[in-house]
This record gives structure tokens, sequence and C-alpha cells, in this order.
């Protein structure tokens, strides 16, 4: 898959120009938009422009961008604080219901089911993402065609370690890029692609179209991404597309990214997250850098799969009210409050944290995956 390299590097110059004029609070979130893409550009091509000579080590620019990811750390320990009871209880619930005592963890399927996968040509590849996101309506199909006739979608880059796969975008360019670790047009990076392409989502209907600022650090900002992933994995499994490995990625969801949260659930005080000077969370009973990933993470993890496999469930069939339903919480997510995003949603709140709604479904699909293993 070819990507254009021309539109990215003129989208750098865009900002280095804005930034060299801009010299005030405004141009942070411009120069937080050029040091990602100043990352991406490195995993791409094993090089970077070096923004503290560019701007010969501005202090004022540096204290800018330091406070615009302070306050979006500020967001989470915010909204961790505000809604530790809900949150604990929903990671507690759903660590109940993944338990291995209550379904079968599977550790080699990948190797049984993925080994024996099919693997796509470009065409289909291609096809099949653009297939399913057509479902939808016209706009969301034009972003995801965009990105294929643009160019803007690199396989085979240099991601660190432990990243297969990530988007960039800039309110200021009005574009987004991703990259994908691996060059294969397999199942696994179809899946990924679909999660990416959801992201991208995100961005050209929700910030743009509302005029919004794109947001760092937002306990959202991996929904809307879940929610088209998991709906990829229906749709996968439902047109016969590689069924069994959708299945298995599907279980994988359920034991890893949806029980993420559960590791904080001895922090019991909705007082104890703390946000230091360095923009590190903490809590009174030690820095929680030693639980794993940071706590933005897998907060972010939880409830996007939790509530994609809600919605998946709720509007799988009614694509149209799938999309509404988003689209609201994209335009109020950061408005209005947890159980009230939930509502907008058109959840049951209490249904929600108690996983009444998914739980015999993960049991069903679990099953599934075994009867499959056992054949």
């Amino acid at each position: 898959m070819e990507f254009d390299y021309n539109i990215l590097l003129e989208d750098i110059n865009k900002l280095i120009r804005y930034l060299i004029r801009n010299e005030k609070q405004s141009a942070m979130e411009t120069l937080s938009d050029l040091d990602t893409y100043n990352g991406f550009l490195e995993h791409l091509s094993g090089m970077e422009i070096n923004r503290d000579r560019l701007f010969m080590n501005n202090d004022k620019l540096n204290e800018y961008l330091a406070k615009y990811f302070y306050d979006g750390v500020k967001r989470i320990t915010d909204f961790l604080n505000t809604n530790g009871d809900d949150l604990n209880t929903l990671a507690t619930n759903i660590n109940s219901l993944i338990n291995p005592e209550t379904i079968v963890h599977i550790y080699n399927g990948r190797y049984l089911i993925l080994d024996k996968s099919h693997i796509f040509n470009e065409k289909e590849f291609k096809d099949i993402l653009l297939s399913f996101f057509s479902q939808y309506n016209d706009n969301i199909y034009k972003v995801v065609k965009k990105m294929f006739d643009e160019k803007r979608i690199k396989m085979g880059g240099k991601i660190n370690e432990g990243c297969e796969g990530y988007t960039v975008s800039s309110n200021f360019t009005k574009d987004a890029f991703i990259i994908i670790r691996n060059y294969e047009f397999t199942i696994d990076n179809l899946v990924m692609l679909a999660h990416e392409l959801g992201h991208v989502i995100h961005f050209y209907t929700s910030v743009l179209s509302n005029g919004e600022k794109k947001a760092f650090a937002s306990p959202y900002s991996e929904t809307i991404s879940c929610s088209f992933e998991i709906a990829f994995l229906d749709y996968l499994m439902k047109n016969y597309i590689e069924p069994s490995s959708a299945l298995l990625f599907l279980n994988d969801k359920f034991v890893r990214d949806l029980n993420s949260f559960y590791k904080y659930t001895s922090i019991k005080k909705q007082d104890e997250y703390h946000l230091d000077e360095d923009g590190i969370i903490s809590s009174t009973s030690g820095d929680l850098s030693f639980i794993g990933n940071p706590v933005e993470a897998d907060l972010n993890y939880t409830l996007g799969y939790a509530i994609a496999l809600n919605m998946l469930l709720k509007y799988g069939d009614d694509k149209k009210e799938f999309v509404k339903k988003l689209n609201n919480l994209m335009y109020l997510m950061n408005r209005q409050s947890f159980r009230d995003n939930l509502n907008t949603l058109g959840f049951d709140c209490d249904d929600f944290l108690q996983c009444r709604t998914i739980g015999p479904y993960v049991k069903e699909k679990n099953q599934e995956l075994i009867h499959k293993l056992i054949k």
C-alpha cells in the first residue's frame, strides 16, 4: 500500500510556518500537533525535525506545550476522582465476568487459528473495509475512502515495541494519517486498521464538523474507535470473512483490554488520585507506574470496549441509530457527566455498570471459540 510522504511533509511545513509567526498561547495545540507529526515522521523514515533547534529553545512555546499536556492529564485525574465509585464497580464486575472460573482464557488459540488464516491481497483488504464502513452513511464512507485514495495509510513503519499502529491528526491542517507496524494484508492488520479508521472518523466527523479543538487526554478517546472495531469483528463473523480469527480477536478483547482498569480498583477513595507538577498521576499509596500501563490508557480501553460491546448489542442491526448515538456522544462527551453520557447512548447506567447486557454475550462467544478449537 503506497504512502504519500509529500502530503505529510507539506502538513509539517504548514505547522512550522504557523508556529514561527505565532508565539502565543493559541499556538500550543499546533505545537503539540507538530510534536506528534514529528514522531510520526521518525517512525516512517528514521529522521525527525529538531524542534528545540527550530525554535531556538523558545521557553515560552515550551511552557505553553507543557501546560497543554498538563491540562489534558488533569482532565483524566478529575474524571477518575469524580467517577471513582462507578469505575470501580464497572471494573470489578468486568473482572468477575472474565474470571478464568467463569470463562476459558485461550492462550494458544492464536497459533491454532491465525497460522491457518487467509492472507488477503491489497484489493481484498481495502474492499472489506470500504464495504464495512459503507453500511453507516456516505460521510463515514468518504472519510475512509479519502484515507486510501490520498495514500494516508502507511503499512510497515518503525513503531516502538508494544505499539502495533496509531493515528495522528491536526486541527490546523485538518488532516489525519495512520501508521501500521507490519506490511502484511493479514486479519490482524485488517482489524487494527478498522480501529484506527475509527479514530479518523472521530476526528473528521466530530472535531472538524463541530469546530472543536482536539482534546488531549480524554477518557473517551478510544470509545469511537473501539465501537467500530467491535462492530467490524461482528461484521467479519456474520459475513464469514475469517470468522474463527474474528472470534479469537473478540475473546482477546474480553480478556485483555476490557479488563485493563481492574488493577486500579485497590484505590478506593475518590480523593486518592493526584496530579503532580510534572503531569504524573499518582495516588496516596504511591506512584501508579508500578502497575503497568499509564492509568489513562487503561481507563480508555476499559471504557472504550465496555461501551463498544453495549453499542453492538443495542444498535448492531440499526446502523443509522448506531451512528446517531455515537455522534451525540462525540459532541457531548466532554460537556456532561459520565452517567449523562451513558444516558445519551441510551444505556441504563446500572445495567452498564453491572455488565448485565454484555455478560451473556461474552460467555456465549467464549463458548463458540472453545467449540471451534476442540473440533
